[in-house]
């Protein structure tokens, strides 16, 4: 069975915040580009993939919109 990989056991691998490896992967606030390089490194290695629905209810709970929507 393959277990998800969590914004927070990406953190803990990569020894940051989940807050930090948040900013890194969606780009929200300024990273180290090194920083940034090691956070996708792990990633990709762990198999980090977003919880799309995680993403949508903060968007909500957020009261913003998602800078990717489709929608016009």
């Amino acid at each position: 069975m393959m277990v998800k990989v969590s914004l927070r056991v990406l953190a803990e691998a990569c020894g940051v915040s989940t807050a930090t490896v948040s900013r890194a992967l969606f780009g929200h606030t300024p990273v180290r580009a090194a920083l940034r390089g090691e956070i996708a490194a792990a990633a990709a290695k762990l198999g980090y993939r977003r919880n799309e629905l995680v993403g949508k209810l903060m968007v909500h709970v957020r009261g913003g919109e998602r800078s990717d929507s489709s929608e016009t």
